[in-house]
């Protein structure tokens, strides 16, 4: 049986802080009606409706001035959700951008489309069904080089091997997702932890510190990742549009 999420916060408040200007939220997703955007049948969730209207006012409410629309891995490579909120932001003047997923078979008409539309990045889905392979990147990888796109990777970085040895060899940046969605009582000293530390001391790849519920069992704080290589580290206002999770486990209070 595919869980269901927890929907989000319908009433938003606004931060104890003043937001820079200029911020940017650099991780969301929004998600339905499910009738006009069906779902990848090999989904590990199904997300409640979050729509672009809940999107912005969850930006306005917090002071947010910009954003990135990243493809979740809910659609596959049904980009059109993703795709219709990216137009209708940038049709009404705002500035945001958004990260696809494609296969290697993309045709560059339609990456020539996408990037119309605001698109700079690709994301490669190594986490859960329905997403893109490796060889897809490898095939994409020079090809997305040539327009200044970065690549993004949803991954576990204590399960995947040699993930520090084949980021290195791609022409293109490169952003993982969710710290690296590792475990959190796997502790620092895991040698996939480790090797991300030291990707991110290349210059060339960033961590977004988001989606800490996804990786705690509650007991295991996420706090030590963010002392690490903070110059190449995001912080995301919210991880998913309006506050939907989008994972299993419990937030850590």
């Amino acid at each position: 049986m595919i869980p269901l999420c927890a929907a989000a916060d319908p009433a938003p408040r606004m931060p104890g802080f003043t937001v820079p200007s200029g911020a940017v939220d650099c991780h969301a997703h929004v998600f339905g009606p499910e009738g006009r955007y069906p779902y990848h049948p090999e989904r590990t969730y199904t997300p409640p409706d979050a729509s672009l209207g809940d999107y912005l006012t969850l930006h306005r409410t917090l002071g947010i001035e910009r954003g990135v629309l990243v493809q979740p891995s809910v659609y596959g490579l049904d980009n059109r959700a993703t795709r219709d909120a990216l137009r209708s932001l940038r049709r009404c003047g705002l500035d945001y951008r958004g990260v696809a997923v494609v296969d290697g078979s993309v045709e560059e008409g339609e990456l020539n489309a996408l990037q119309q539309d605001g698109f700079c990045g690709v994301r490669l889905n190594l986490l859960f069904k329905g997403g893109i392979d490796w060889q897809d990147v490898e095939a994409l990888a020079g090809r997305l080089a040539e327009r200044d796109w970065h690549l993004q990777f949803l991954v576990d970085v204590s399960t995947f091997e040699d993930l520090g040895t084949r980021v290195r060899r791609l022409p293109v940046p490169v952003v993982v997702d969710h710290m690296g969605h590792m475990p959190c009582a796997k502790g620092v000293n895991h040698s996939g932890f480790l090797a991300l530390c030291r990707l991110l001391e290349t210059g060339n790849a960033w961590v977004k510190l988001s989606g800490a519920y996804r990786i705690t069992d509650g007991q295991s704080p996420p706090t030590k990742m963010c002392c690490l290589s903070p110059g190449n580290c995001f912080l995301p206002m919210r991880s998913v549009a309006s506050g939907v999770r989008t994972g299993h486990i419990p937030i850590f209070r």
